[in-house]
């Protein structure tokens, strides 16, 4: 299993609101990947009949979900276990590079090693800047990357790009800008006993005791 593979195990979403079919590249410094919009997701019924286009606020999740979502989690990971990048990391990849899925590198031992989904972190997206400058249809596939501005104190905020690719080598960009969200605290623990349920378990040893008392003395007389 590459880190790519991992981190899109991490993402908490499903269908119909996932809008990422795989990560490309992931590091420190920033994430990038890719997906497909299918021609019978159910907003294009009405945005816009007999003229589909992609929303806006799609495209928005689809750049957060990849650029900040997947990067926030596995920052935190590393700052919640000590653990360094792992040694094989490269650069971000440019738009000639491939990106069809297959430039997940596989860090063996170091991916097995992080955790599973239910102990992944969680981040909230909280803020967007974007300008749009191109439109995306049903059937093309778009791609994301992102940059890490400044990671501190739970809180991550990236510059995001998301583009076409038309033939080999010529792309065009589709809408940038920059997005922040904030690490999810961990889920409160269940280690003590609620204070009702102490209350209950004193109320039922007092008239528990209070029947053995009132028993003895019945026996005594």
């Amino acid at each position: 299993m590459t880190l790519c593979d991992r981190v899109l195990e991490w993402l908490p979403y499903s269908e119909p609101f996932l809008f990422v079919d795989g990560f490309d590249h992931i590091d420190e410094n920033g994430a990038s990947g890719h997906y497909t919009f299918r021609h019978d997701q159910s907003f294009y019924q009405g945005h816009f009949p007999g003229n589909p286009v992609t929303p806006g606020v799609i495209l928005i999740e689809t750049m957060a979900q990849i650029g900040l979502v997947g990067l926030g989690m596995y920052l935190e990971l590393l700052r919640r276990t000590g653990r360094s990048e792992p040694k094989k990391s490269e650069s971000l990849p440019s738009t000639d590079n491939s990106v069809d899925g297959s430039g997940g590198v596989d860090y063996s031992e170091s991916v097995r090693e992080l955790p599973s989904l239910s102990q992944a972190p969680g981040l909230a997206f909280t803020e967007s800047e974007v300008a749009f400058l191109h439109p995306v249809l049903p059937g093309q596939t778009v791609f994301v990357r992102s940059e890490k501005i400044y990671f501190r104190l739970g809180k991550l905020k990236c510059r995001v790009e998301m583009f076409l690719r038309e033939g080999s080598k010529n792309t065009v960009r589709v809408c940038k800008g920059r997005m922040s969200g904030m690490i999810l605290p961990p889920p409160p623990t269940n280690d003590f006993p609620s204070k009702e349920g102490s209350t209950s378990t004193e109320q039922g040893t007092s008239t528990e005791e209070g029947l053995s008392t009132e028993q003895d003395r019945s026996t005594e007389s």
